[in-house]
C-alpha cells in the first residue's frame, strides 16, 4: 500500500529521514500509529528510511506480534543494509527510465524514418513526373524543330514559285512598254501599265508575307 510522507509509523519515518524504533507495545500505542488505531496488536515496530542523495526512496518496515523481537545486532544490520535497498530501487528505476526512454526513442527514430521514407517517395514521384514531362518537352522540341524545318521550305517554295513567274511577267510587260518587241498604241500602253503596277504592287506583298513568315 501507499502511506502519504507524515502519515503513521512509515510515513514520519520518510519525512524525518531518521530510523525508528518502538521497542514495545506500550510505545506503538503511545506513538497512535495506524496499526494501533486499526486494533492491529503490534508490539514492536521499526522503520528504516531507504534514502539517497536526492531523496527517500521508501520506508523498510519491521514490525512483530509477539514478545519475540529482533536482536539489535539484525537492526543494525537492517539499518546498513538500508542504504544498498536504496541504491538498488533507484538503479531499478533509472534502468526502468532508461528502457523507457529508449522505447520513445525509438518510436521517434520509427516515426522519422517512415516520414523519410514517405518524403523519400514523394521525391521519387515528383522526380518521375519531371522525368516524364521533360520527355514530352524533348517530343514537342523535335516536333516544333520539323515544323520550323517545314516552314523554311515551304516559303523558299514559294518565293520560288511565286517570285520567278510574277517578276517575269513584270519584266516582259517593261520591255513591251518600252517598245522594244514593236510599237503598241496608247490604249495598248495603258492596259500594259496596268498589268506592270499591278504585278510591282503583288510582288511587293509576297515579300511582305515571306519577311512575316
Amino acid at each position: 500500500n501507499i502511506i502519504k510522507i507524515g502519515v503513521c509509523l512509515c510515513g514520519e519515518c520518510a519525512r524525518d529521514r531518521n530510523p525508528l524504533i518502538l521497542a514495545d507495545r506500550d510505545a506503538v500505542l503511545k506513538f497512535a500509529t495506524r496499526e494501533a488505531t486499526r486494533g492491529e496488536d503490534i508490539r514492536f515496530h521499526a522503520a528504516f528510511p531507504l534514502l539517497t542523495a536526492e531523496k527517500c526512496l521508501g520506508v523498510l518496515c519491521v514490525f512483530t506480534r509477539s514478545d519475540k523481537k529482533p536482536a539489535e545486532r539484525s537492526l543494525k544490520l537492517l539499518e546498513t543494509i538500508s542504504s544498498q535497498i536504496a541504491l538498488a530501487v533507484e538503479n531499478a528505476q533509472l534502468y526502468e527510465k532508461t528502457l523507457l526512454s529508449a522505447a520513445t526513442l525509438e518510436g521517434k527514430v520509427r516515426e522519422r524514418t517512415e516520414a523519410l521514407e514517405d518524403n523519400q517517395k514523394a521525391l521519387m514521384n515528383v522526380v518521375e513526373d519531371l522525368n516524364e514531362k521533360s520527355e514530352a518537352l524533348n517530343a514537342a522540341n523535335l516536333r516544333l524543330q520539323e515544323l520550323d524545318r517545314l516552314k523554311s521550305m515551304f516559303i523558299a517554295s514559294m518565293s520560288h514559285e511565286l517570285r520567278t513567274p510574277l517578276n517575269s511577267i513584270i519584266g516582259f510587260t517593261g520591255i513591251i512598254l518600252q517598245g522594244m518587241s514593236g510599237e503598241v498604241n496608247d490604249e495598248q500602253k495603258d492596259q500594259l501599265k496596268r498589268v506592270y503596277r499591278s504585278g510591282k504592287h503583288l510582288l511587293a506583298l509576297i515579300n511582305d508575307v515571306i519577311d512575316i513568315s
